[in-house]
């Protein structure tokens, strides 16, 4: 799943997946059974820096969010989007959140970042097939402003 574009900290954080974690189907639905992993290119088309207390700088509470595309490493094709949201914190560390909404389902991801190019997220959930989904994504901001973004799903 695709970049999370953290430009809060300066640097283009793309957009992964988020927002909690209850996973909402009904376990009458399909779910993985075996361990996936979703290799994929983030390429957000629409960021905002919200300045919450309009000090014209990144401070405490400040948020960027995020929303884009997600295409398939090998075939180029879109295989999704992406929404999601960070706020900073104390020093350069972000709380992160994003939805990727999927063919098959919604992956839901959450973690501290801390102004890095690569870092992990948690997968806290999701729905359709991935109602039972748990693991990490691992995300690696490229120079463009996309990022790689290599989901690793387990029942």
């Amino acid at each position: 799943m695709r970049k999370v574009g953290i430009v809060v900290l300066g640097l283009a954080l793309g957009g992964v997946l988020a927002c909690g974690g209850v996973a909402l189907a009904s376990s009458a639905e399909p779910h993985i059974t075996t361990a996936e992993t979703i290799h994929s290119l983030e390429h957000d088309t629409h960021t905002m820096f919200v300045d919450v207390d309009n000090n014209h700088k990144p401070s405490v509470g400040d948020m960027y969010m995020f929303a884009g595309t997600l295409t398939d490493l090998s075939t180029h094709k879109q295989i999704g989007t992406v929404d999601g949201h960070c706020v900073l914190s104390w020093g350069t560390h972000a709380t992160c959140e994003a939805t990727a909404s999927l063919a098959r389902g919604i992956v839901e991801v959450a973690g501290t970042t801390a102004n890095q190019s690569d870092f992990d997220l948690a997968v806290t959930g999701g729905t359709g097939t991935y109602q039972n989904a748990r693991g990490e994504i691992h995300i690696h901001d490229t120079k463009n402003g996309d990022s790689i973004d290599t989901v690793h799903l387990i029942p």
